[in-house]
């Protein structure tokens, strides 16, 4: 296994598991894509996808978008 598939594949766990906390409610799902998106950005920039790490930048600020959308919401 490269080294680019490994971090694609740990991104997608650590993503998966920030979609499963943030429907059970946890604050600590934003966290854990936020580790899914950064590694999608050194996948896509070790394997030359610019589609792919311009996707997990917009998914990273619409994350931190989230995040601040939350903070207001939650006492």
């Amino acid at each position: 296994m490269s080294k680019e598939d490994l971090i694609g594949w740990i991104g997608s766990v650590f993503f998966c598991a920030g979609a499963v906390l943030l429907a059970y409610h946890f604050v600590l799902g934003f966290g854990f894509n936020f580790v899914g998106n950064a590694c999608y950005l050194f996948q896509g920039y070790w394997a030359r996808l610019p589609s792919l790490m311009i996707l997990s930048g917009i998914l990273a600020a619409l994350n931190c978008f989230a995040v601040s959308r939350w903070l207001m919401i939650v006492p």
